[in-house]
């Protein structure tokens, strides 16, 4: 991500989610930040969550992406509450699975990390049987930005 833009436009909180009026309000309130200063305030703070070092990689991917695009399942997600970690979250459990498809319980995890693993798991399915799809249910949170997965 650096490679393609070395810094990032962050407007304030209201801008983002408030419409037209908002932002230009906010326009004054314009940050400059380095991707890679982004990116270390962002994981600190995943951290502090309480998310791995595995788990804070996996949601920084997909948060950067939305962000990168304007996309309002960026970073905004961790300074609003919407990251924070479930209380009764549980490791990710395969409740049904053939040899084309799987049932995925997030158990409270962070939907971008269930959709993450769900994701993984559909693509070898798809190598080995030509197909593969699987379903998720029970997540905490959003999955985020949608078109990071199909790429």
């Amino acid at each position: 991500l650096q490679q393609i833009r070395p810094v990032i436009t962050l407007m304030a909180a209201a801008a983002v989610s408030g419409g037209a009026a908002a932002a230009a309000a906010a326009a004054d309130n314009t940050v400059y930040i380095p991707i890679s200063e982004l990116r270390q305030l962002c994981t600190k703070s995943l951290c502090t969550l309480g998310y791995s070092s595995d788990e804070t990689a996996v949601l920084l991917d997909v948060l950067l992406y939305a962000q990168l695009r304007g996309n309002n399942q960026g970073i905004i997600k961790i300074t609003t509450g919407g990251m924070n970690r479930a209380a009764a979250a549980a490791p990710i459990a395969v409740e049904r699975e053939t040899r084309l498809s799987a049932l995925l319980n997030g158990n409270a995890q962070a939907g971008m990390l269930v959709l993450h693993r769900a994701m993984e798991m559909a693509v070898e399915k798809a190598k080995s049987a030509g197909f593969g799809i699987v379903g998720t249910n029970n997540t905490s949170t959003s999955t985020g930005a949608l078109g990071f997965y199909a790429e």
